[in-house]
């Protein structure tokens, strides 16, 4: 009755402003639901198109890991909720649906490795939303004029250093969490010491990364005989430092300032290294998990690749194509012999280029583009591509696209005979791949005009109009 005599309409909790939740308590899954059908929503846009991988992959890194950009720099999202949303990219990226529940072909720890060190650049979201929210304290100890640092310091602080004050049950769970993370965030910052007047000498970690008093205990302060809002330049006189040595902790501290620079102006507060701004990659990089980098790595992401082709390259570099060698194990299939009728065990290494069908492909592909070698199982030709595919000059990077473009239509045509039982012969699979090739060269602007650049031009039949006297960067 009240509602029909003012004329409000029945709302649900929580309440929502700009769409963030008007609650100081933990939010709950729940109230994450409008977060992940929003993402299930725009899948089910892309579900009616057939995409390759490599267009998934770029779906991924574009237009659906940026849905959930807001909520991560504006709270610490649930582990279920972080749970459900990269098991929706990982279902999309494997079977093109966004709620399947199967394994992917690579696990997905070492999908979300940068692709230098092996993986495909997907962000761990748990990773990013942390970098993300590490912004509010980097914004509070810079005190940056904003309405919402000038509200922490008057509310939240009142008058306390943002590095001293505790994160009791009186504070709300989001402020709780930003606390909790100032552990990172003095791993993470570096502090030039210059008049002082801006830092705490008692809380601020300007001591190798460290406080006073978290090293020492608060008897130093006792001790000193300094008060507790002493700031650094109460420790410098005349430029240089000044420190109290009545005690052997004081006569350390004074020993381990001196190593410490003094510097003329204002304390500034830099971010990893020195003349370094605060930003999301920076931030992420400094505090994710770091792997060894792959040698690979610049053998299938270059400049100008073709997605699908690189992605394909990439699960051979991973050894995850189910093989005959494979499913025999499994019990799925009687032989494990080559599909292509060669009579050898079908392995990753047999099938990319071991096989003497597959490896005609290769060796013609190989002649076209200027090299003339004997092909050898994928073992083997990677590390050669590895070592031989280096630089960034028309001919390398030809050859990269060529390799991936092989080892792409040899899957395919794998594939087509076994599920749709239709047999290409060596000129067909030529054809596409040449195809390929010469459609990414059409899209070029420009090829540095030289003899051997001219006369993979005149092989693969690329019109001369590209050809300038002039370098190009790949």
């Amino acid at each position: 009755d009240i509602l029909d005599i003012l004329g409000f309409s029945e709302g649900n909790r929580p309440l929502r402003y700009l769409d963030i939740p008007l609650v100081v308590s933990k939010l709950q899954q729940s109230d994450y639901k409008e977060l992940v059908e929003r993402r299930m929503k725009r899948l089910l846009s892309w579900l009616c198109n057939s995409l390759s991988f490599g267009r998934r992959l770029q779906l991924i890194t574009v237009t659906l890991f940026s849905l959930h950009v807001f909520q991560c720099r504006t709270f610490i999202l649930p582990v279920a909720v972080i749970e459900q949303c990269e098991s929706i990219i990982r279902s999309f990226l494997w079977f093109g649906l966004g709620d399947v529940r199967k394994a992917g072909k690579v696990a997905w720890n070492k999908v979300c490795k940068p692709k230098t060190e092996g993986g495909l650049g997907i962000k761990n979201l748990r990773t990013w939303n942390k970098a993300a929210i590490l912004e509010h304290g980097w914004d509070i100890i810079q005190s940056k004029n904003s309405l919402w640092v000038k509200w922490c310091y008057q509310v939240l602080l009142k008058g306390k250093k943002f590095w001293a004050v505790r994160a009791t049950s009186q504070c709300s769970w989001q402020w709780r969490k930003v606390l909790q993370l100032r552990e990172v965030l003095t791993q993470n910052i570096v502090f030039e010491i210059r008049d002082g007047h801006k830092l705490s000498l008692w809380f601020d970690p300007w001591l190798q990364g460290q406080s006073v008093i978290s090293r020492y205990g608060y008897r130093v302060r006792f001790d000193s005989g300094l008060p507790w809002n002493a700031t650094v330049t109460d420790v410098i006189s005349n430029g240089a430092w000044d420190w109290p040595t009545n005690t052997w902790e004081l006569q350390e501290i004074s020993g381990l300032a001196q190593s410490i620079q003094l510097g003329q102006g204002s304390d500034i507060i830099h971010w990893v290294s020195k003349g370094q701004k605060y930003s999301y990659k920076a931030t992420w990089e400094a505090i994710r998990c770091r792997f060894l980098k792959v040698s690979w790595a610049n053998m299938v992401w270059f400049s100008n690749c073709i997605p699908k082709h690189s992605f394909c390259l990439w699960l051979s570099c991973h050894y995850v194509y189910w093989t005959r060698d494979k499913l025999q194990r499994f019990r799925v299939v009687v032989s494990n012999r080559c599909i292509f009728g060669c009579g050898n065990v079908e392995t990753i290494d047999h099938l990319f280029f071991g096989c003497s069908f597959t490896g005609i492909v290769w060796k013609q592909t190989l002649a076209k583009c200027g090299y003339r070698r004997s092909v050898r199982p994928w073992n083997e030709d990677a590390q050669w591509a590895i070592l031989r595919l280096r630089g960034r000059n028309f001919k390398i990077w030809i050859i990269k696209i060529a390799l991936a473009a092989c080892m792409y239509h040899r899957w395919m045509d794998c594939n087509s005979r076994i599920f749709r039982n239709e047999l290409k012969d060596i000129i067909s699979i030529q054809n596409s791949i040449w195809s390929n090739i010469q459609n990414k060269c059409q899209g070029m602007t420009v090829i540095e005009d030289n003899p051997t650049n001219r006369d993979i031009a005149s092989r693969l039949q690329i019109p001369d109009r590209l050809l300038e006297l002039r370098p190009t960067h790949w």
